[in-house]
């Protein structure tokens, strides 16, 4: 079955870019509150 093999990989390539992805993510927020928090008191 060549699918099943196409959506593991694919799977593993969503994790992947997820786990690098979100802390980055939360990192962003952050910044996005505390500079909302500046312009916004």
């Amino acid at each position: 079955m060549p699918s099943t093999c196409v959506h593991v990989i694919l799977h593993r390539v969503i994790m992947h870019f997820l786990m690098g992805f979100y802390p980055r993510l939360q990192r962003f927020r952050k910044r996005l509150a505390l500079t909302a928090s500046i312009f916004n008191p």
